[in-house]
């Protein structure tokens, strides 16, 4: 967990100190993108970002792909003790982001993350030539041939899911995986 501190540069710090969950259960950060702001209290900076990963190397974290992590979670297969898995969703066309923050500073680390992606042309492209903000699929499959992301859906819309008909629901789910 992280603990929120007031700052005198900013309303509040978030302290990457994570505190160890009983049973040996492997935590997950989950990130939107390293200039997220909800609000005062809900918030990251690529400051904060490069620090958090910084402070999970220095006390030796391992990252988890998504086939570990799932791996860990059917129980077929064990991981280091010091294990965490980092999520990122992507619902929002912010590609210089990721490819002048997060993908290097992964790299840095030696970290890998899952990227549960909004597969829709809002946020992914096929012009990456001129259109630099959103996304396109080789961006994607680079990152995962090179080992640093896993590949997951995020839905096409986002839609509230208590709201769809099953028929909807099944489309939401579905479709992604046809596209991913």
């Amino acid at each position: 967990t992280a603990t929120i501190q007031p700052s005198a540069t900013s309303p509040i710090t978030l302290s990457p100190t994570p505190t160890p969950i009983p049973g040996g259960a492997v935590p997950l950060i989950e990130y939107h993108d390293p200039d997220f702001k909800l609000n005062d209290q809900v918030q990251m900076t690529i400051p904060w970002f490069e620090e958090q990963m910084s402070w999970l190397s220095t006390n030796g974290y391992t990252t988890l792909d998504g086939e570990q992590f799932a791996a860990y979670l059917d129980g077929t297969a064990d991981v280091p003790q010091k294990s965490v898995v980092l999520t990122f969703d992507i619902g929002v066309a912010k590609r210089p982001i990721y490819v002048d923050a997060v993908i290097p500073t992964l790299r840095k680390y030696h970290f890998k993350a899952v990227f549960f992606i909004l597969a829709n042309d809002t946020v992914v492209g096929d012009d990456c030539e001129t259109d630099v903000r959103h996304f396109c699929w080789s961006d994607f499959k680079g990152w995962a041939d090179e080992g640093i992301v896993s590949i997951a859906s995020h839905g096409i819309y986002h839609p509230d899911f208590s709201t769809l008909t099953p028929t909807q629901i099944k489309y939401e789910v579905e479709t992604p995986l046809k596209v991913l």
